[in-house]
């Protein structure tokens, strides 16, 4: 994988822009933000962090712009924007081109196989620090880690090559196979106070998946109220 666009220019959409470009990789920043964009794409993305401080070139661009299919697309936008994202880059879904999501929250995944081959969507939690201290500059102190897996087990030599490619860039990645436990988890964990009920959204596109116990978290946590067919598609 040496092509890459991520989409969300935020703290974390920069941070992995830098390490892969340090790494080697041609990357492009994809935000809705022109003025932004602009200012990365002339004066590079800086950060402070453990190595020092030192300013990357990365490419920046609004996502009609971006042309050419990547091998790896990242999804770094919140979540109530990935549905809208997404579909802005449905043009880059190249027979080649993996998508990956290290978003906080569920579902995102399933928001990203509507638009690129689920076979082809990988999902993970990236636990690194990241702070915007500026439109084109960021602070990064501490370690982190990342875990991704794929969507579909067809997607797991996607998921090594992903790995490998944010390993080169020092961001402490493994594979895990069973990664949907892992997002479940974090989506519970950052929803805090909630009941375990309302970890699970009850539009229709979101539940729709009900009814495949290989790929519905809810009936693979047990959760017997789902399992009898409450919230599901109507």
């Amino acid at each position: 994988m040496e092509k890459v666009v991520i989409v969300g220019a935020g703290a974390m959409g920069c941070l992995f822009a830098v390490r892969l470009a340090e790494a080697g990789a041609r990357v492009t920043l994809v935000d809705i933000d022109r003025p932004r964009l602009e200012a990365i794409a002339d004066s590079g993305v800086t950060i402070d962090d453990r190595e020092g401080v030192r300013t990357v070139k990365v490419g920046a661009a609004v996502a009609e712009d971006v042309l050419e299919p990547p091998d790896l697309l990242l999804l770094f936008t919140k979540g109530v924007h990935s549905a809208a994202a997404s579909r802005s880059v449905a043009h880059l879904a190249g027979a080649g081109t993996y998508a990956l999501t290290l978003q906080n929250g569920i579902g995102n995944a399933e928001i990203l196989a509507e638009t690129f081959s689920p076979d082809r969507v990988l999902l993970g939690v990236a636990a690194w620090p990241s702070n915007l201290a500026g439109p084109t500059r960021i602070s990064s102190h501490g370690s982190g880690h990342v875990r991704l897996g794929p969507l579909r087990p067809q997607g797991a030599p996607g998921a090594e090559s992903a790995a490998r490619l944010l390993n080169q860039a020092q961001l402490q990645a493994e594979v895990d196979l069973d990664i949907e436990t892992a997002v479940w988890g974090e989506g519970r964990f950052q929803r805090g106070a909630q009941p375990a009920w309302g970890n699970y959204r009850t539009d229709e596109r979101a539940n729709r998946h009900c009814g495949r116990p290989s790929h519905c978290l809810c009936s693979r946590r047990g959760d017997r109220r789902h399992r009898r067919g409450e919230g599901r598609r109507r």
